[in-house]
């Protein structure tokens, strides 16, 4: 299991323990890869954090993203709160800005077994993409983040037993979301799958992470009039719909970059928002580490 520690210094002192939790790892991952892995994963659980109080300055402590890498997550932190910035009517455009160094980071070679991970939701997706790669003879297993009855039953008609990786967010996160001047709402959790997966590959020697998406998920809602480019969910033919920032992640483990204890420290300062709300909590600072 990993923790990562984050904390908001300021006129309230707040410490959050988070745990990713996983089976045992018996193979042997290089340092640099193992610290690129945990660096990526520790900047994507940081997005439930920072939107609480949208933080205009980012400081990360002995930094280590690249210019490419920074601009990488701007994208993944703007368009993957899409929704959330639209429904609290928040500005966001450039709002979020991450530091960046001028370094040359080489690639890391980890060859892999030619098998997959398919990430297991528990409905007709996931179902039907096993049964795909069953017909085309591929080796595969499967992946869950946390665990349900639906998932359970899902993962013994397909025949295999998951992977499973557990998430435990500080409960103390609950309590503030409900605090006035505190933000709530949607975050790219697909995003953290994504980076949860490629931990799973490199842990437990896979080359492949696959999700099965239906065709019609994806629909252009509301871009043209906010900037950002907003989903229309429809599923099974139900009117049900729901807005949620479009995001790609591409993760290439030669990209990845890590370091074992690393310290992140996000200056929040009061913002305008298109409501002409203000945050109500000044000078604070989140500190983020992970080891």
């Amino acid at each position: 299991e990993v923790f990562f520690h984050f904390g908001f210094k300021g006129e309230k002192n707040i410490d959050f323990t988070e745990k990713i939790s996983f089976p045992p790892v018996l193979n042997k991952i290089p340092d640099t890869l193992l610290k690129s892995l945990l660096d990526n994963l520790m900047l994507i659980l940081g997005i439930s954090y920072w939107k609480m109080y949208c933080p205009k300055e980012i400081v990360i402590e002995s930094n280590f993203l690249t210019r490419e890498q920074a601009e990488f997550w701007n994208i993944v932190y703007t368009k993957g709160l899409g929704e959330f910035f639209y429904k609290n009517k928040i500005d966001f455009k450039g709002l979020v800005q991450f530091p960046f160094i001028e370094n040359v980071q080489n690639s890391v070679s980890f060859p892999r077994k030619d098998r997959a991970l398919l990430g297991l939701g528990g409905g007709k997706d996931s179902i039907v993409t096993a049964e795909i790669l069953k017909k085309q003879n591929k080796k595969f297993d499967l992946f869950t983040v946390g665990t349900s009855r639906i998932q359970e039953e899902a993962a013994a008609v397909i025949g295999k037993k998951p992977i499973r990786f557990k998430r435990e967010l500080d409960l103390k996160l609950f309590d503030l979301n409900k605090e006035k001047g505190s933000y709530n709402g949607h975050i790219p959790i697909s995003a953290i799958y994504a980076i949860l997966g490629l931990m799973a590959a490199i842990f437990y020697d896979y080359r492949s992470i696959i999700v099965g998406n239906e065709k019609s998920a994806l629909a252009i809602l509301v871009g043209r009039s906010t900037g950002v480019d907003v989903a229309c969910v429809r599923r099974a033919g139900q009117s049900i719909r729901r807005c949620s920032g479009i995001m790609r992640v591409v993760c290439q483990s030669g990209n990845l970059h890590q370091r074992h204890h690393r310290r992140v420290c996000t200056t929040i300062r009061p913002f305008h928002v298109a409501s002409r709300r203000r945050c109500d909590i000044e000078h604070k600072e989140l500190h983020v580490a992970a080891w």
